[in-house]
């Protein structure tokens, strides 16, 4: 019975199985290496914030103090609709040794007449005292010495985050109110910037609404929400803190300007 015959190797085809696998070995390990690369280099998200319920009353109460709701009318001479009541949202904010209400401007630029309520519903009359279009962005003011001193007594002052605070990923927290059930706690994610100093959010169960301040878990306040959405649009556009410190900086200017005016 025959045989078939024996393959014989030479050496030269040994060597070149011994390239071949080499060659593989090192694809291999160099296509681990990028992954472990792009793992490092990417972004880290943070661990989700597990809040216990004392966390949750204790940043509702926290923020009820400081946020303030405004009503708007705004006069749209429009004779189908010559008035609209926009609803929105402004805080205290600390500018030396006075005290300014900040809020979006777009919500009160046409209005007629402007209305703050407090945590403790109690409402105040108010009028534009600074306007920065630019910043988009307005200062409000309460006329009666009584009513500042009142709003002042009821209201509390919201602390500015840290320049770089603003960082994607970032969970922010703002108040919702629902009905039967007063505020309850809302939280956003931070996105990316957008359109230069404005920065994108994704709401998740926080209202887009003009105005309204968004805040860290440590209470300090990120920003300032910046347009107005409908329910389901939960995508929002936000004045950040270096947006707020460019703003306070060109009231102060303005404010310096007006008491030189009013003294000579």
């Amino acid at each position: 019975m025959c045989r078939p015959d024996r393959v014989r190797f030479s050496s030269s085809d040994a060597t070149r199985r011994d390239d071949r696998r080499r060659h593989v070995l090192r694809r291999f390990a160099s296509f681990v290496l990028s992954l472990a690369f792009v793992a490092l280099a990417a972004p880290t998200r943070p661990r989700a914030q597990v809040l216990t319920s004392d966390d949750i009353e204790r940043i509702r109460s926290a923020l009820e103090r400081v946020v303030l709701r405004v009503t708007a009318d705004q006069d749209l001479g429009m004779k189908t609709t010559p008035m609209i009541r926009a609803y929105g949202f402004a805080v205290r904010i600390r500018l030396g040794g006075k005290v300014l209400i900040v809020t979006s401007l777009p919500l009160v630029v046409k209005a007629s007449s402007i209305r703050i309520t407090t945590g403790d519903n109690r409402v105040f009359n108010a009028s534009i005292e600074f306007r920065d279009p630019q910043q988009a962005l307005a200062v409000l003011s309460v006329a009666n010495p009584k009513d500042a001193k009142a709003l002042a007594s009821r209201a509390g002052i919201a602390t500015l985050a840290a320049d770089g605070s603003m960082k994607p990923q970032t969970f922010l927290y703002s108040l919702v109110h629902i009905p039967g059930h007063g505020t309850q706690v809302a939280k956003g994610t931070l996105l990316s910037t957008q359109k230069g100093p404005l920065y994108g959010y994704w709401g998740n169960d926080i209202p887009v609404v003009y105005g309204l301040p968004l805040f860290h878990f440590d209470g300090t306040l990120l920003g300032i929400n910046f347009r107005y959405g409908f329910s389901s649009n939960k995508f929002g556009l936000c004045a950040g803190v270096e947006r707020l410190r460019e703003f306070l900086k060109a009231y102060a200017a303005f404010d310096e300007k007006r008491r030189r005016k009013s003294s000579r």
